[in-house]
Formats: structure tokens, C-alpha cells, sequence
């Protein structure tokens, strides 16, 4: 029998059981549902353009199936209010017993803002973000990612990368970043992925023109101009050839038409050496004023000193351009092809694992037909036939040491086009041929100290035909092949910030040989024309150059001194040559905006093998000396001029001359063919004024007022030297419209090369020809030189490649540029060999 305190008890626990499932009852009314499934809302076009943002106050009315069945929305922007109200119908929800309604207020922001929007509870997924530039596939660093609606997001990282968790549905993410385009990507995230996506920005306006050209303010070499990679590819008018834009610096002459070299300063162009990553190469440029041996994707930076090279650099008299090589991306896989009416170029580089990357690359280069139709068939051209290539691989090991393998060559000839005059060399073939390998490790020692080991080995061949426009003679053949080897150690020690020791040693060795099969000239009475027998002469020389150097920079507030001593020992012909080289450079920052500097040294050249050959030149030749001296100045007016002005005076002596034979004292003839008995001088000014107008802008102009003088033997006058140019004015201004569009145009004037004037002629009986009477290197000079050239570029951009068309028309005025002078047979007609003329390159690169 059930008391009366167990019914007080059971009535009590039914009493607990209905309240608490009147209690789950009441929580379950009043609980938000558990989203399944969101669907963020787009970014209305016109309010992104305009930059518009705001919030939209929704109501959400849910059914018990989970469905959205109505929205109110409240907000102050109607077309940002039409697209919430779009996204909040596609949300989907739990199931539930009864009707719901749900609150969320949307947010559109251009970029992430306070923080994310509350949500009801939701799955979530993980995105993995990789922003890059659309074509160029470089990483954006500080781009911003936000889901609309939802304000969830962040910046990209250094490398481009950036994660957000998103509510698993249909989002949509807004990717932006200062100068591109936004772009908005829609993504299906589902509940627990990771998905991974890349984005690529297009730009909304030309990037910033930023080469660094002579203006610049710079803490290191006083006369050092660098132009990196980034900085090269955004000099206009050099047509995918960064090389190209050394010809329009400072104290750069115009260069013989087919020599494939510099002239700075007045000095030869034997005298300016072009190295590749340390490695001495015989041409800068292809012959006849082609473009460099290199491809714009093999070069990574180019250093220019038109004087007071430090003592890393031997051997050399004048001017050095240092070119630093690249080695491909790390990373990705990206190539170039191109082709136009003068050439064919295609370069490909990437990674190899992950610490190997390798890149290699070729360009073949044919006549360019319109050349060809537009030339007068009487008078003499050559065309230019080329062919170049570069391969390399470099190879990081755990350790930190690199081991890098470069390999690059250039093989040029020229066709003869038209003909010449009388006796004129005017069928001529000529072939320039070099190979270059080089092997470079690369360790660091200590924390500061670094050391450098290089050995390579490099192969020349040039060979040169010619016969007369009479056509009564044979082929003239001579053939010089080069065989050299070198190794380059160098330590650097950076002790302090104000203390950096920098020592190495260079060593090359170089066997050169040559063969000449040439005509010697003997009179026909009958004809009165030159004929001849034919002689054939070999040699073989070796030429050693060892050299030791060290440099202290020290700096210590505005004042930086870096002395330096370089040692050279030469051999040739079995004498030994002690060369001692001190140099010393200044700079002294008067203020934030104004630098001074000043440089001076000694520097020594070894002669060419074929002065100091038995035969054909004088092996006691000793080496030739040159003394550089400096002061400039560099400012910067606001934030867009820059002005650079620089005085030089180069001192040379112990040139190689010819001699003429004379009588010695116990009356035999002596014939030393050449002598150290030259001297020479350059002075003059050098002016660069630079301004970045704006990133649709920009220009510079250089010029070069300059004397150069040579003295061949004592007790002779001084003439002007042969590349003696006064006044060499340069102009750069590239215009971009558009991200698509870039006009630019190149204008170079100069000052004609000296030449000896010709009076008249008497025929000589024994040679059976006639030779000119003329006067003095000077007495007369070329027409001064000027061509300008237009280019225009249209690039069209997709996500992983880049396509462009160009026109690069060079000479558009057709201007008659002489060359070289040249006559009949009796020096009573003179013509000229000339340059370049109207030529039209139309082409299409893609790159990816």
C-alpha cells in the first residue's frame, strides 16, 4: 500500500519531469538554427567602382524544411541591399519543428575591416589563397582577401600567400591590392576541405618607370651605374635588350658600326672590357650595330663604370660593363618565344627539385626583307647574320654553399650587300665566334665572410675574307683562334658597418694562334692593276696575366674611402712584367640630397697577340698604362629630378703604334713594326638630367662634351684620336598610355669620327697601284651622326602568359649615316660605307 509521503514523492517527480520538458521545449523555441549551407552575396559592380561600402540588415524567415522563405532587408544603398537580399535566400538551414527568424547583417567592405559578422553556428572550410600579377606571375605582397558579406579575411604574405576559414556554401571573396583591378571569386567551399586557389590581379595602370640611370644617389663605387632586373625591364624603347641602354649613358660614344664594342671616354674599344659574371668576353653587341649578345632574361643586373673601376677589374685601360647572369626561377617554370622580321629568340627556366633551378635560351637572327628591298643596289651594305645562346644550373646545398654551371656563346658573320667603289674592299666576309664555360662555388665561412671560387675556359674564333670590286684578285683569309683559361678566388669580410675587406686573386692564361693566306702586291706593266702572290703565315702566341688585389671601405658618417692595391704579373714572349695598380675612391654626403665624390688610379693593359708576334708585330712590346681622375657631383631636386655632372681627365701612355723601320748604328735596317711610343688624352664633362614625370612618363638626357688627343711618336704633333667624338647627345622618352600601350622613342647625335683627308694619289711601280697623299687624323671628319628610332609595344595580358606585338622602327628619318670612307682605285671618287638604314622589326613575344 502505497503511503501518503511515496504519492508526495511520485507527484513531485511527475511535477519535475513536465517542467523540464516544458523547459527543453521553450530553449528549443527559442534557439537559433544551425546553418548548413551559406551563400555570400556579390559585390554590386557600379558601388565597387565607386568604392562604395555599407551594411545590409537582414531578416531571415525560416521554415521548418530549413528553406529562407522571406527577407527583410534593411539598408541605405539599394543595389547593396538587392544583393543581400539575393544571398540571404540561398542560406539553407537545419531542420527544425516550427517557423524561425533569423537576424544577419551583411557587410561590404573593400577590404577586411573590425572583424567578421556574427553567424548562427555553421561548418567551415579552409582556403588557401596564392595572389600573383596576371602575365608576369610575380607574387602581390599586402594584398587583401575579404568574404563579402562576411567580413572575414587578411593580407597576403611576402611570397603572396594568405589562409582564411570561410562557412562552408557559395562565398564569394573580393581579392584587392593597390594598383589592380579587384577581383572577385566565387568559391564552393564544403564543410572541413582545404581548398587551395590561385588569383591572379590584372593592373589597373602602368606600374612606376623605376631604371636607375646616373642621378641616382648611390653609397657605393663613385661612377658605378647598376640596373637590375626589375629596373631593366621597364626602360622603354630597348625592345627585350637591356644591353642597349649602355649605348645611351653618359660618356658613351657611338661605336664603330662593325665592331661589336664600346667606345667611352675617346678610348679603343680594346681598351673597355665587357665581363660576364667575372668572365671576360670578347663583344658586347652583335656586329653592325646589333642588339647584345645576351637576351634580356639571361641578365639579372649591369654594372657600368666609365672610369675608376676598382681593383676586381685588371687588364683593362678605359671603361668596364659587368654583367651579372641569371639562373632561373626557384620556383616556377616561365619561358619566352618571340619572332619578327630580323630574329628568332626563345628562353625557358624553372626549378629542378627543390634547390636546383636551370634556365637556357637561343636567338638566330636572317636579313630583314624590308632591308633588303629598301637598299640601293650601288651602294655598299652589310647585313647582319647572328646566332647566340645561354644555358645555366645552380644548385644550393643544405650547407648554404652554391655550385653554379654557365655556359654562353655568339657566333656572328655579315652578308655584303651592294657594291663599291674601285679598289674598295667590297665583297667582304667576316665571322666572330666565342664559347664561354664557368664553373662558380660560392660559401659562406662565418657569420660576415664569405669566399668565392671560379675556374673557367673560353674558345674565340674570328675570321675575316675580302677581295677587291675589280675581281682580278683572290681571297685575302686570315683566322685567329683563341684558347683561355682562367680562375677568380675572392674573399669578402664585413668586419663592421663601417668596415668592409674585400681581397682575391685573377688569373687567365690565353694561347692564341692565327693563320693568314693574303695577297702582297707586285706591279703588271701591261695592266697597271694590282695582282700578287700569295703568302701564307702561321703563329702562335701565349699571353699569362696574374693578379692579386685587396680594398678597404671604410666609412664613417657622411665620408666613405675605399683604397685598394692590385698586383699584375705578365709574360708573353718569355718576359715578365710587374705591374703595380693603387686606386683609391671618395664620397662625401654634404646633405640628404647632395653627394660629392672623386676617384682616381693607375691601371695597365697587356698588348694583342698579334702586336707582339715575330711576324707581324714586336714581341718586346711592354704593357700600356693609363691614369683615371674624377670629381662629380649628385643631387635630387623633390622627389622626381635627378641630376648628375662629372669632369674626367685620362692620362695614356705607352701605347702600341706601328714603327717604321730604321738604320741602326752599325748600318743594318731594323723593323720593329710597333712600338710603345704612343700617349694619349681625354678630358671633358658628362651631364645626365632625369625626370619621372609620372608612371605614364618618363625620359632622360644624357651628353657628353669631350677631347681626345693622341701623340703616335715623340716629337710628332698631337692629332685628334680616332674616336675622338666632341659632342654626343642622347635622349630617352617612353610614353604608356595604358597597362596595353607603350610608345617610346631613342634619339642619339654625335659628332662625326676624324679622318684623314685625302689630297690626291701617285701610283706607286712597285705595288702597281696608286697611294693616297693625305693629311694628319683630323684634317677632316665623318658627317655627325643622328637616328632616331620609334618603337611601339601592345601587350595583351592573360591570367599565365602575356602576349605582345611591336613595331621597333630604327632610322625613321632613312638618314645616310657614313661609316668609313672609301675610293676608287685612284682616289678620285670617294664614297661612304654606310650604317644602318630605315628598318622595320614587326614581331609578337608571348611569355609565361
Amino acid at each position: 500500500m502505497e503511503s501518503a509521503a511515496d504519492r508526495r514523492f511520485r507527484a513531485l517527480r511527475i511535477a519535475g519531469c513536465c517542467f523540464a520538458a516544458a523547459l527543453a521545449a521553450a530553449q528549443a523555441a527559442s534557439a537559433e538554427p544551425y546553418i548548413e549551407r551559406v551563400q555570400g552575396p556579390r559585390y554590386p559592380g557600379g558601388a565597387l567602382l565607386r568604392g562604395e561600402t555599407g551594411t545590409a540588415e537582414c531578416l531571415l524567415e525560416v521554415s521548418p524544411s530549413g528553406d529562407v522563405t522571406g527577407v527583410e532587408v534593411q539598408s541605405e544603398n539599394a543595389s547593396l541591399a538587392d544583393e543581400a537580399r539575393t544571398a540571404a535566400l540561398g542560406f539553407r538551414f537545419q531542420r527544425s519543428t516550427e517557423r524561425t527568424i533569423v537576424k544577419i547583417i551583411f557587410k561590404f567592405e573593400l577590404e577586411p575591416g573590425e572583424g567578421p559578422v556574427w553567424l548562427p553556428p555553421a561548418p567551415y572550410g579552409t582556403v588557401h589563397l596564392h595572389i600573383a600579377e596576371a602575365g608576369l606571375r610575380t607574387d602581390i605582397a599586402g594584398a587583401t582577401a575579404v568574404a563579402v558579406g562576411f567580413g572575414i579575411g587578411g593580407a597576403s604574405s611576402g611570397k603572396g600567400d594568405l589562409d582564411v576559414r570561410l562557412p562552408a556554401g557559395e562565398v564569394t571573396v573580393l581579392v584587392s591590392a593597390p594598383e589592380y583591378k579587384p577581383l572577385q571569386l566565387q568559391l564552393e567551399v564544403a564543410a572541413g576541405a582545404n581548398i587551395e586557389e590561385t588569383v591572379y590581379l590584372y593592373r589597373s595602370r602602368p606600374s612606376e618607370f623605376s631604371a636607375t640611370v646616373p642621378g641616382e644617389r648611390r653609397r657605393d663605387a663613385p661612377t658605378r651605374i647598376q640596373l637590375d632586373r626589375e629596373e631593366l625591364r621597364n626602360v622603354p624603347g630597348t625592345q627585350d635588350d637591356p644591353l642597349r641602354v649602355i649605348s645611351l649613358l653618359p660618356g658613351v660614344a657611338r661605336a664603330p658600326f662593325a665592331s661589336g664594342q664600346l667606345v667611352v671616354r675617346g678610348a679603343r674599344p680594346t681598351d673597355t672590357g665587357a665581363f660576364l659574371n667575372g668572365q671576360r668576353i670578347p663583344i658586347l653587341y652583335h656586329l653592325l650595330d646589333g642588339p647584345s649578345v645576351l637576351q634580356d632574361s639571361a641578365v639579372e643586373s649591369i654594372d657600368f663604370l666609365a672610369g675608376g673601376a676598382g681593383v676586381f677589374y685588371g687588364n683593362q685601360l678605359a671603361a668596364i660593363v659587368a654583367v651579372r647572369p641569371r639562373f632561373g626561377d626557384p620556383e616556377r617554370l616561365h619561358g619566352v618565344a618571340a619572332v619578327d622580321l630580323n630574329k628568332t629568340a626563345a628562353w625557358l627556366e624553372g626549378p629542378i627539385g627543390g634547390s636546383t633551378q636551370f634556365a637556357a635560351g637561343g636567338r638566330l637572327a636572317y636579313v630583314n626583307p624590308i632591308v633588303k628591298e629598301s637598299l640601293d643596289p650601288n651602294v655598299p651594305f652589310s647585313a647582319p647574320l647572328y646566332g647566340d645562346y645561354q644555358a645555366s644550373v645552380r644548385h644550393r646545398f643544405e650547407s648554404g654553399t652554391t655550385a653554379s654551371l654557365l655556359a654562353f656563346g655568339s657566333r656572328d658573320s655579315f652578308e655584303q650587300l651592294g657594291r663599291g667603289l674601285g679598289n674598295t674592299v667590297s665583297s667582304r666576309d667576316q665571322r666572330i665566334v666565342f664559347h664561354r664555360v664557368q664553373l662558380q662555388v660560392e660559401t659562406p665561412l662565418s657569420s660576415g665572410l664569405s669566399f668565392l671560387l671560379s675556374p673557367n675556359i673560353g674558345y674565340d674564333d674570328a675570321r675575316t675574307q675580302s677581295t677587291d670590286s675589280i675581281g682580278v684578285t683572290t681571297l685575302d683569309t686570315r683566322q685567329d683562334e683563341s684558347l683561355s683559361a682562367g680562375l677568380r678566388s675572392e674573399m669578402i669580410w664585413k668586419r663592421s658597418e663601417g668596415v668592409e675587406v674585400r681581397a682575391g686573386t685573377d688569373f687567365t692564361m690565353q694561347r692564341v694562334s692565327y693563320d693568314v693566306d693574303a695577297r702582297f702586291d707586285r706591279t703588271l706593266p701591261s695592266f697597271g692593276v694590282p695582282n700578287g702572290e700569295r703568302t701564307v703565315g702561321r703563329g702562335l702566341r701565349f699571353i699569362e696575366d696574374f693578379g692579386t688585389y685587396a680594398q678597404v671601405e671604410l666609412t664613417r658618417g657622411p665620408l666613405r674611402i675605399t683604397p685598394g692595391l692590385r698586383l699584375d704579373v705578365m709574360r708573353w714572349s718569355g718576359r715578365v712584367y710587374l705591374m703595380t695598380d693603387p686606386r683609391l675612391w671618395l664620397r662625401y654626403a654634404i646633405s640628404p640630397k647632395w653627394d660629392v665624390f672623386s676617384y682616381a688610379g693607375l691601371y695597365h693593359q697587356t698588348p694583342q697577340a698579334e702586336e707582339i708576334d715575330e711576324r707581324t708585330g714586336n714581341p718586346g712590346l711592354t704593357p700600356s698604362a693609363a691614369q683615371q681622375y674624377g670629381i662629380g657631383v649628385e643631387t635630387r631636386f623633390a622627389e622626381s629630378w635627378t641630376f648628375r655632372m662629372e669632369g674626367f681627365y685620362q692620362r695614356r701612355s705607352s701605347l702600341v703604334f706601328s714603327a717604321d723601320p730604321f738604320a741602326l748604328a752599325d748600318g743594318t735596317i731594323a723593323n720593329p713594326l710597333f712600338l710603345n711610343s704612343g700617349r694619349a688624352r681625354s678630358y671633358g664633362l658628362e651631364f645626365l638630367l632625369r625626370k619621372r614625370i609620372s608612371r605614364w612618363v618618363y625620359g632622360w638626357i644624357s651628353y657628353t662634351l669631350s677631347k681626345t688627343e693622341e701623340l703616335a711618336r715623340p716629337g710628332e704633333q698631337w692629332q685628334q684620336g680616332p674616336f675622338d667624338q666632341t659632342h654626343v647627345l642622347s635622349m630617352l622618352v617612353g610614353f604608356r598610355p595604358s597597362t596595353q600601350v607603350e610608345f617610346s622613342a631613342r634619339l642619339r647625335l654625335a659628332t662625326g669620327n676624324p679622318q684623314r683627308q685625302v689630297t690626291g694619289a701617285v701610283f706607286d711601280n712597285l705595288v702597281g697601284r696608286y697611294v693616297p697623299i693625305t693629311l694628319p687624323v683630323g684634317s677632316s671628319r665623318l658627317p655627325g651622326f643622328a637616328q632616331l628610332d620609334l618603337e611601339v609595344n601592345n601587350i595583351w595580358t592573360a591570367d599565365v602568359f602575356r602576349l605582345g606585338f611591336y613595331v621597333d622602327a630604327e632610322n625613321v628619318l632613312s638618314r645616310r649615316n657614313g661609316e668609313t670612307l672609301a675610293y676608287d682605285f685612284r682616289y678620285q671618287e670617294q664614297s661612304t660605307f654606310q650604317g644602318v638604314p630605315f628598318s622595320a622589326a614587326v614581331g609578337a613575344r608571348v611569355s609565361f
